[in-house]
């Protein structure tokens, strides 16, 4: 072959080659297009996956995305960002933009388009903003974050600051300003390690305006108005309803007596949450409050409904010893009246609970006076949840009438054999003769007591009675005990005792949780509450805690290590008082008696080498079995059993009246029964490996 054929030829090859030769570089990714704060937009792209036949870069742009105009070139490979700082995109023009890797010979190689994202905000004037933008491409590339982020800055602020993480294309925010100008921009970040720094941004441009909260602030809650015991004064409290950033105020009304509301106080700040009454004397009379909220922008919310204080006045009968209460009802209670609760002090001493009576009555015999003595009577208004109260003025009298000493104290209420209650009663007996005792029992409460037995006189000081139509588990049952004269007039009134109700359940954790009802009736206080546990596997109750009454009421057991005693936990729990002059330490109120139950679980594995140091035993693992109704068998494939035993605990270890079983494949059978009774069975095949 000639030279001239040579060439011809080699030419061919190089003309036929030459497209696959070059297909070795490949499209770049464009990622970003970020408007910066001068508003030239830098973008940002990776590079093509092999760079061997690289010779540049070349950026263009767009105002349409169809008529491409070129405005830079880069010529080196690890450059993978440009700034086209020809433009001002910050009046929200959108620009296109693409690169082309360009071969050695000339073959361009488009990347993908990406344009500037366009955020539009609507300012309908009334403490909203609302915005929405494009996404920066037709497809969004995987390595975009799944958030778009919102930046917000106020006139006040140095910089913008991220407020939220946005999946969609629109964002409602609440601007809270008076009259200030409110900026925002949006953010998609693009993450990849082949671009520079790791990342790039797709940043909207800023949009700004004033905006104005002319929206009337959801009303406050008026909880309750009270008279503080202690000062006498008159307090209101309440809770917001809406965000704090909202509240600069609570005005504060009263009802004149001409039926105006008139404020008379400004209460600043979301952090305060009551206000005392300067001025107005609770015993003066009725009054009556309202509050509204001021905002931030000074909008006012429309006037809660209106709340009353309470006043108490009575009637007091010498021959009964009773102080006839009377009072007005509570008004506008916050979710609802639930009841009224009476207490009194005496000589100065701590309030002490009397009694209770429904929403609908305002009258009350408060019995029991004792002469020569001065008393304090409130009122508390409770709703239905228990959770909010008012207080009513004190009611003062001095009860005058002749002393007699007779006394009744209740010395404990105790479960026994977790079937009946026993009470037991210390009275002035020994010294001071009655005719008669009578024993009352209420059923939940402290309220609603009927007359279950009388008991007469026997010239010592205890009495004792034990109630059998009791539900020990599910009820507590309150007493109470009276002292009777020849003239059917009481002489004394014990304080009210009740039972101790336990309840509890196991849980998943393995855990044990008890509760059980305060015993807080006698005078010296509860010392302690022992808590007391029973396994399955044992004949009597061991005590595992003893708890201080301010910690008490909630007892959790982490049974996790006892998996081995079976799944019944039997628990009672013993109220210990601090002696005194009317309670040693043998006056002692026990609960009844719980069962709380853990679910057993069971796990089988398939294969075991008698012959090696771990997992030489086959046996189930068994967590909280019963030992009762356990059954665990291992028979040949012919049907020879080899295996029994009903311990939970307790494998095979491959062996068959004194000598090693063959290796082969073996049948168990597990069964056993849950704790509500539902059977639980096992069948399988285990492999005996030596």
């Amino acid at each position: 072959m000639n030279c001239k054929h040579k060439i011809l030829f080699f030419s061919f090859l190089l003309f036929f080659f030459l497209p696959f030769i070059s297909k070795a570089l490949n499209e770049p990714v464009l990622h970003c297009a970020q408007i910066e704060v001068n508003g030239n937009v830098k973008i940002s792209w990776t590079h093509s996956t092999d760079m061997s036949d690289f010779s540049k870069y070349v950026v263009y742009y767009s105002l349409d995305g169809v008529t491409y105009t070129y405005f830079q070139e880069v010529t080196t490979a690890d450059v993978l960002s440009a700034t086209h700082n020809t433009i001002d995109a910050r009046d929200g023009t959108q620009y296109y933009y693409r690169v082309d890797a360009v071969s050695s010979a000339g073959v361009a190689y488009p990347s993908n388009v990406v344009h500037t994202m366009k955020l539009q905000l609507v300012n309908p004037n009334n403490g909203l903003a609302l915005l929405s933008w494009d996404a920066p491409a037709d497809v969004l590339l995987p390595t975009y974050s799944t958030n778009y982020e919102v930046y917000r800055k106020f006139d006040w602020n140095y910089d913008f600051v991220f407020i939220a993480g946005v999946r969609g294309n629109s964002y409602v925010d609440t601007a809270i300003v008076c009259g200030d100008q409110v900026s925002y921009h949006v953010v998609l970040s693009s993450v990849s390690p082949n671009l520079i720094d790791g990342n790039c941004k797709n940043r909207s441009q800023v949009e700004k305006d004033t905006f104005y909260d002319r929206n009337q602030p959801i009303q406050p809650t008026l909880d309750s108005v009270s008279i503080n015991f202690a000062n006498n004064r008159i307090g209101l409290g309440w809770t917001f309803q809406n965000d704090t950033n909202e509240i600069n105020a609570v005005i504060i009304y009263y009802l004149d007596d001409g039926g105006f509301w008139v404020d008379i106080d400004t209460v600043y700040g979301f952090h305060q949450t009551y206000w005392e009454d300067p001025d107005r004397n609770p015993n003066d009379g009725v009054y009556r409050y309202r509050i509204a909220l001021l905002d931030q922008c000074l909008n006012a919310s429309t006037m809660t409904t209106q709340q009353n204080t309470i006043i108490v006045t009575g009637a007091l009968d010498v021959c009964t010893r009773i102080a006839q209460l009377t009072w007005n009802a509570y008004e506008s209670m916050r979710n609802g009246m639930g009841k009224y609760v009476i207490y009194y002090s005496q000589d100065g001493g701590p309030l002490q609970y009397s009694g209770e009576v429904n929403a609908s009555s305002t009258t009350y015999s408060l019995p029991g006076l004792v002469p020569n003595t001065t008393y304090k009577v409130i009122v508390r208004a409770v709703n239905t949840s228990g959770m909010i109260t008012a207080t009513s003025s004190a009611f003062e009298f001095l009860f005058e009438a002749t002393e007699t000493n007779d006394f009744a104290y209740l010395k404990n209420v105790t479960v026994v054999d977790n079937s009946y209650i026993a009470v037991n009663v210390l009275t002035s007996g020994d010294t001071l003769p009655f005719a008669y005792s009578k024993w009352y029992r209420s059923v939940g409460n402290a309220t609603n007591f009927s007359l279950i037995r009388t008991q007469s006189y026997n010239g010592g000081a205890v009495y004792s009675i034990e109630d059998h139509d009791v539900e020990v588990e599910k009820q507590a049952y309150y007493y109470k005990v009276e002292l009777i004269n020849e003239c059917d007039a009481v002489l004394a009134t014990s304080n009210i005792s009740h039972n101790i109700v336990l309840t509890g359940e196991g849980t998943d954790a393995k855990l044990n949780n008890l509760q059980w009802l305060s015993y807080g009736t006698w005078d010296e206080g509860v010392s302690t509450y022992a808590v007391y546990r029973k396994l399955q596997t044992d004949t009597v109750f061991v005590k595992i805690d003893d708890l201080v009454p301010e910690y008490a009421m909630y007892y959790s057991d982490d049974v996790s290590e006892l998996f081995e005693f079976g799944s019944d936990f039997i628990y009672y729990v013993v109220a210990i008082p601090n002696p005194g002059l009317l309670n040693p330490r043998d006056d002692m109120s026990v609960s009844n008696q719980i069962t709380a139950k853990q679910k057993p679980t069971t796990y089988i594995p398939n294969a075991f080498n008698p012959a090696r140091e771990y997992n030489s035993t086959f046996k189930p693992i068994n967590s909280f079995v019963d030992t009762k109704n356990y059954l665990f068998t291992i028979w040949t494939r012919n049907g020879q059993m080899v295996f029994q035993t009903r311990d939970p605990y307790l494998g095979w270890d491959g062996t068959h009246e004194g000598k090693n079983s063959p290796m082969g494949v073996y049948i168990y059978h597990v069964k056993y029964l849950y704790p509500d009774g539902t059977p639980y069975e096992a069948k399988g095949m285990v492999t005996l490996v030596r």
